[in-house]
């Protein structure tokens, strides 16, 4: 069976250390800035300024990964890069990154945008697109490869939540870890991945002719305006939302720190463990549905993500919204890579996914982080919510509006 393949095994385990090793620390990355005992005591806008520079630099690398990936094919070379650098996330941490932030800010922040992008926060959209590409090769479904993400970042979330109240520092060594076995694993890939890894993607000529058409000729592709467009209104305000307010504004529904902290890895643990699951099942929805009914779907769920904790504190009703999380996710990576495999040229797919969703979130991170993050400063979370439940509101319409419709693409399966 396809799905008991070494090639299926390794990819699995792949992603699974690679998605341990990043959320061992991004989990808790926001509050390890802004918290004033175990972390920096960063304000709003300063923390929104990391991410927006990271978020820059992360534009650069996807870019950078996805087009040299296209002439690599299914070459591990980059792999191994990522691991090396995922499994020297402690010493930088430690040594280099927190106290530069404290001592140098600026210095820590280019530091920072340097090492961060390239190790993690473009290597994992690298990876999905990589492996993608590696599922269609070995004709397995490549959700049943990135529920092993889901889970990586739900045992992480776990660990860290224990670990960041005993001392910030430990999540970073563990991460070191977590790079170290995706390195040790690297080494040993099986032969027949080996084998194909040699193996042209597509045929010489076919290469050839992908190659001459440079990336700017990309963006001439209304197609592709229209899905960036869709992915600014809500996949980038679901990022934002996510990684740089969640966590502490979750935290600081508690009286004690360190409850709430515990409590945050606890609800992310459990909501990306149910991701997990789901990664495995919605595939056959995304199939029933189609895969546009699946994108705005996943959209129409983030609405609550967002919108319960815009107009409520109750924890136990955020706790409820939080967990829909566990939907939204799948559908948005798993409907948006099936919908540039169904509208776009397949042999450009790894750097149309990249340019197409991960970039663009990018981008619009990089001009939103800090206007959020000052918004968070003046008026509160909820606010911002508020902000992103109406972004949200527009990016469905728009998404119903614009987004093609799967018959459209049947043309690009042949």
């Amino acid at each position: 069976m396809p799905k008991l393949s070494k090639a299926y095994v390794f990819s699995a385990s792949s992603f699974l250390f690679m998605y341990i090793s990043w959320a061992l620390w991004w989990s808790f990355f926001q509050i390890w800035l802004t918290n004033e005992t175990q972390g920096l005591g960063l304000n709003g806008a300063n923390v929104g300024t990391i991410f927006a520079v990271n978020g820059f630099a992360t534009i650069i690398m996807m870019l950078l990964y996805g087009v040299i990936q296209d002439a690599l094919g299914m070459k591990r070379h980059l792999l191994y890069v990522i691991a090396v650098l995922a499994s020297l996330m402690g010493p930088f941490a430690v040594f280099v990154y927190r106290p530069l932030l404290e001592t140098n800010f600026t210095a820590g922040l280019l530091v920072g945008a340097v090492y961060l992008p390239v190790a993690f926060s473009a290597a994992v959209a690298f990876f999905e697109a990589y492996f993608n590409r590696v599922a269609q090769h070995f004709a397995f479904e490549f959700g049943r490869v990135r529920m092993f993400g889901s889970l990586g970042f739900s045992i992480a979330v776990f660990i860290s939540g224990m670990l960041f109240p005993l001392d910030a520092n430990l999540i970073f060594w563990a991460a070191s870890g977590a790079g170290l076995a995706l390195l040790a694993i690297l080494c040993f890939a099986p032969q027949d991945f080996k084998t194909a890894s040699r193996v042209p993607v597509v045929d010489t000529v076919a290469v050839e002719t992908v190659s001459k058409v440079p990336t700017k000729v990309l963006l001439r592709d209304s197609k592709l305006w229209i899905l960036a467009v869709f992915v600014v209104l809500v996949w980038n305000m679901f990022s934002i939302f996510d990684a740089q307010m969640f966590p502490d504004f979750f935290a600081g529904l508690f009286t004690q720190v360190t409850v709430g902290q515990r409590s945050y890895g606890t609800l992310i643990a459990i909501q990306t463990f149910s991701e997990t699951l789901l990664m495995s099942l919605l595939p056959m929805l995304i199939n029933r549905i189609g895969v546009k009914q699946a994108i705005v779907l996943g959209a129409t769920l983030f609405l609550i993500v967002c919108g319960v904790p815009a107009f409520t504190l109750s924890i136990p009703l955020i706790v409820a919204a939080k967990l829909v999380h566990s939907a939204f996710v799948p559908l948005m990576i798993l409907g948006i890579m099936r919908y540039v495999d169904l509208h776009f040229d397949r042999r450009r797919s790894a750097t149309i996914y990249l340019l197409g969703f991960y970039v663009t979130a990018q981008v619009a991170s990089m001009l939103l982080s800090t206007p959020l993050g000052m918004l968070r400063d003046m008026a509160g979370y909820q606010t911002v919510f508020q902000v992103m439940f109406g972004s949200c509101l527009v990016g469905i319409a728009f998404g119903s509006w614009k987004l093609l419709p799967d018959r459209d693409g049947a043309k690009n399966l042949h």
